[in-house]
């Protein structure tokens, strides 16, 4: 069994690695090209979180992780909707809406599952705090905020939604609960500044990195109607306005004041929309159901077709699904990641090599090739943008890898590699008539191929024997 390993994984893995060994660095070692005159890792903690992981040397391990922080965050998202709904659950609802989060753990492992993790909680919070006026699962926020402002650069969500129930409370004239959230958020912001920055360095990195563009990060860009999955949280957000408008007379102003400011922020960027899907499986369970009824009162033969093929279907499914979990269980130990996208054995022929230097990489790429290559070869680029390089440096690098672009040879030049990495032979190719004589293939497999300025063989992919993933080279 095998699942994607991300890209992000690897650069969090070699910042932990240097964390166990030296703490943490203020200024990046694994790059050679321009970069920031400070290395403010917001992200320090999940780096260290995934390096003791990778210390069990097994990819099951990172499986693992996955599963108990999936699961975790669903539990605490169905304690939220039970709590808001007054102990009702609608299953058909609270599935569907589940699935249009499940993306979030698709590959292994990302820091995101840090936030993915704690909304559920500031939730069920918010929730508890609103039906019971029980500030007991609020008040652990700033515990929370601790772990969440170390882990990932999504705990500006939580203020913001903090900051939204704000905005109610004040609407409602809520003095006696607004002075408690206020408390909480209070408490929360002095958690932040319990990082190796200082309070004040974290917030001006984090407010730079809030504020970024990032038009070539495809993850970043708006949802289209021209693909299937966007299509499928599209509906799943009609429906719930349907019901929004079959409810209109009995709609909470803090409902709507959430599904308004997530959707606006999940359409405008595909990675967020799993946050709209958290506030929608919560808050809008009522009104999936006003669109369900009202489907099925003007549709009734219809509908008890539609539900009864769908019982039976899920009955067909539920057994198949529940064997391999149980297999999946059972054979967890000798679960894979599936490395297929990434350059393993080009890199590790480098690695056993004499050879030291520059390596030009493209961004994804580059996590991988750090991890597994420094001290020996510093990277051009990689996955950590926002903490590392200037935009100048993205579009540098960038542009020394696309020998089709204008500045192509100016850009390569600049960059002045020892190694480049690219795709197998077209683009080896398309590089080399263009760079000239004095590069050569030094290596080269049916994905990917390495050029070095100087004539080299690197040892082949059959000679390369067993590759230690988890073992880096510092």
């Amino acid at each position: 069994m095998e699942s994607p390993a991300d890209p992000d994984l690897f650069a969090r893995l070699a910042i932990g690695r240097l964390i166990a060994k030296k703490g943490v660095y203020l200024f990046d070692p694994f790059g050679f090209t321009p970069r920031k005159d400070l290395f403010v890792d917001h992200e320090w903690f999940s780096g260290y979180a995934f390096y003791l992981i990778s210390l069990l040397r097994a990819d099951w391990a990172f499986v693992v992780f996955r599963c108990v922080t999936m699961t975790v965050s669903i539990y605490l998202l169905y304690l939220a909707c039970l709590e808001w709904n007054k102990g009702k659950v609608n299953c058909f609802s609270f599935l569907f809406g589940v699935v249009q989060c499940l993306y979030i753990w698709f590959s292994v492992v990302r820091s995101q599952v840090f936030t993915y993790m704690l909304i559920p909680l500031l939730l069920l919070g918010i929730c508890r705090f609103e039906r019971r006026a029980s500030a007991s699962t609020l008040s652990l926020m700033p515990i929370a905020m601790l772990l969440w402002a170390n882990s990932h650069g999504g705990f500006v969500v939580g203020f913001a939604f903090l900051g939204l129930y704000v905005c109610i409370l004040s609407i409602r004239r809520d003095f006696r609960r607004l002075i408690v959230v206020l408390s909480c958020i209070g408490a929360c912001v002095i958690a932040t500044s319990i990082n190796p920055y200082g309070f004040r360095l974290f917030w001006l990195f984090v407010i730079e990195a809030v504020s970024m563009p990032r038009p070539t990060i495809s993850e970043w860009q708006p949802l289209s109607f021209f693909v299937a999955a966007d299509i499928l949280n599209f509906f799943y957000l009609g429906v719930i306005i349907i019901g929004l408008y079959i409810k209109r007379k009995n709609i909470e102003k803090i409902e709507l004041l959430f599904l308004f400011v997530s959707s606006i922020e999940g359409i405008m960027h595909q990675r967020l929309f799993a946050i709209t899907a958290m506030i929608a499986i919560v808050f809008c369970q009522g009104y999936f159901e006003a669109t369900l009824s009202a489907f099925r009162n003007h549709f009734s033969s219809v509908y008890q077709s539609i539900s009864r093929s769908s019982a039976f279907a899920l009955l067909l499914l539920s057994i198949p699904l529940l064997l391999f979990s149980l297999f999946r269980l059972a054979t967890i130990s000798s679960h894979r990641l599936d490395f297929s996208k990434y350059p393993v054995y080009a890199l590790e022929s480098l690695r056993q090599s004499k050879e030291s230097g520059k390596l030009l990489v493209d961004f994804n790429l580059g996590s991988f090739a750090l991890w597994r290559l420094y001290p020996k070869f510093l990277v051009s680029l990689d996955g950590r943008y926002e903490e590392v390089y200037p935009e100048s440096t993205v579009k540098l690098v960038s542009e020394s890898l696309c020998p089709s672009c204008e500045n192509f040879l100016n850009s390569f030049q600049t960059v002045d590699p020892d190694f480049v990495v690219v795709s197998a032979k077209d683009e080896a190719n398309k590089m080399l008539a263009k760079i000239g004589k004095a590069w050569s293939v030094a290596y080269m497999d049916e994905e990917f191929a390495i050029l070095s300025k100087k004539e080299l063989s690197l040892i082949s992919r059959r000679d390369l024997g067993n590759i230690k993933m988890w073992e880096p080279l510092f």
